[in-house]
């Protein structure tokens, strides 16, 4: 469910949320908002207001239309957004990512890097063993299913066997 949301309003970047979940139902999200400024003859300027942190929680989504309808209400209700959605074309965007993390414990486990399109709902997590390559896997997810939640499945492998693992996000 991690994602990154973009929106567009004629084709002006209007915001954009990152969300990162560290449970299937809640997490922090990263917000951008921009106000897009009409200028003379048809050109538009987009002028940033503001950049804040916040934490979100909601039930459980088990589709990625209750999940696109989340964003979107969420969206909504930022501060100096609402009277910039009522006119103008706006769209909603989820950008393909590229996310990595560092899965430790007393030592490091591994690198795993998760590749996801939210649009298409695939996700793939791709873990480099820092011991041995035989170590090394991949699993399959969906869109569905948080990073957080993916790391954790990997850590119940046999193999790996790491409950106590902690896993620090790379930042871009």
């Amino acid at each position: 469910m991690d994602r990154e949301l973009r929106v567009l309003k004629d084709g002006h970047l209007l915001g954009e949320i990152n969300f990162y979940y560290d449970s299937q139902t809640s997490g922090m999200a990263i917000i951008e908002v921009n106000k897009v400024v009409d200028l003379e003859h048809g050109q538009k300027a987009v002028i940033p207001l503001y950049r804040f942190e916040q934490e979100f929680s909601h039930e459980e989504f088990n589709s990625i239309a209750k999940i696109k309808a989340f964003d979107e209400t969420y969206f909504a209700a930022l501060p100096d957004i609402k009277e910039q959605m009522g006119d103008g074309l706006i769209k909603f965007e989820y950008e393909a990512v590229h996310y990595r993390y560092v899965i430790s414990t007393t030592g490091i486990i591994g690198i795993t890097d998760i590749y996801a399109d939210f649009a298409k709902n695939q996700k793939e997590l791709k873990l480099h063993s820092a011991t041995h390559i035989s170590y090394d896997a991949t699993m399959p997810s969906t869109s569905l299913e948080s990073n957080f939640s993916l790391l954790t499945r990997l850590c119940a492998v046999g193999s790996l066997n790491c409950p106590e693992a902690v896993f620090a996000r790379v930042k871009k």
